[in-house]
């Protein structure tokens, strides 16, 4: 009987002890796995505050510096407007012809926007300029362009080439902008048409969930990468990989991201005729970053998702912040 109760005692004990060493070792895990989350956070929060004040720093360098606008104020119907616009609307078409065959998407885009309708945005609404008053008939299913003069760019704060669904046409503010970053920034708004061309419906915009619209804005980054590597002769994919590999031990995009350099915006301005510029500059600036970040996914085999989270990061601590 003592033997019994012994034998009890020993195994209640036991069991306490584990129990004892099990708490423990959780307690152990839970605090240092906090304390991995603190510095991880701590550490996202110095990569964001890194990069945004190299962005500062690089626009600071560039403060003397005007970018040219080729239609500043409301146009007369004047000859020579009419050629501007005619030639700004030649060289559209000339460089979707001439980077139609850079990947599949691409040639579709080049088949489905062969035909554009180019107006100027004048007292809130598009206005061809036809210095003869005549009416230019245009195919069914042509693509609006509607170019934004200075003045009324400035006035609503749209300095980017942005496509709309709503109204189904391109607004493209009239900054000039070197062919080799206006080219894929053209592919990317429309990469967008592509896809949404003749919805004209805001319930559909509105029905788009946060993912997959951050999912497609990755996608077409990813497409404008492709042509910039193109328009670059390969020298802007060689800079990626220089930044990416010259970080071998970052634990995450952000990581990698905060490692760009003030010599490396000022190399990828000089690859794309960019130097003297603020707000292709700034374009610029933020495809690289994404490009870093993607290329940071794409070699640890992170996948598509995690494209979405560098977007989403980038948009939500970067971008917002230094929007012109």
């Amino acid at each position: 009987m003592a033997k019994i109760k012994s034998d009890s005692c020993q195994y209640i004990l036991a069991l306490f002890i584990l129990s004892f060493i099990g708490s423990a070792i959780f307690y152990v895990w839970r605090t240092s796995n906090k304390e991995h989350v603190r510095m991880l956070e701590l550490t996202q929060r110095e990569n964001i505050d890194n990069i945004n004040a190299l962005i500062r720093e690089h626009n600071k360098a560039k403060s003397d510096t005007t970018d040219t606008w080729w239609i500043t104020d409301e146009p007369p119907a004047t000859l020579e407007i009419y050629n501007l616009i005619e030639a700004k609307n030649k060289q559209i078409e000339n460089l979707i012809k001439m980077y139609a065959d850079t990947t599949p998407e691409t040639h579709q885009i080049s088949e489905r926007f062969k035909n554009i309708k180019i107006s100027v945005l004048i007292n809130g609404l598009p206005q061809e300029i036809n210095y003869d008053h005549t009416k230019i008939k245009y195919p069914a299913g042509a693509l609006d362009i509607i170019f934004l003069p200075e003045k009324v760019a400035m006035k609503d704060n749209q300095f980017l080439p942005t496509f709309s669904s709503v109204t189904d046409a391109l607004t493209i503010p009239t900054i000039e902008i070197p062919e080799s970053l206006y080219a894929p920034i053209l592919f990317h708004e429309l990469g967008h048409a592509l896809r949404h061309y003749g919805e004209r419906n805001l319930r559909n915009v509105k029905a788009m969930a946060e993912k997959d619209i951050m999912l497609e804005e990755a996608e077409m980054h990813s497409l404008g990468g492709e042509i910039m590597n193109v328009t670059s002769k390969g020298a802007y994919k060689q800079l990626v990989n220089i930044i990416v590999n010259r970080a071998p031990l970052s634990r995450s995009f952000g990581e990698t991201i905060a490692s760009i350099t003030e010599d490396d915006l000022a190399l990828c301005d000089k690859i794309f005729g960019c130097s003297h510029t603020q707000i292709p500059g700034m374009m610029l600036s933020s495809q690289l970053m994404i490009d870093v970040g993607f290329n940071y996914c794409e070699k640890n085999k992170l996948g598509i998702d995690s494209k979405f989270k560098v977007y989403k990061w980038l948009t939500e601590y970067v971008f917002l912040k230094w929007t012109p």
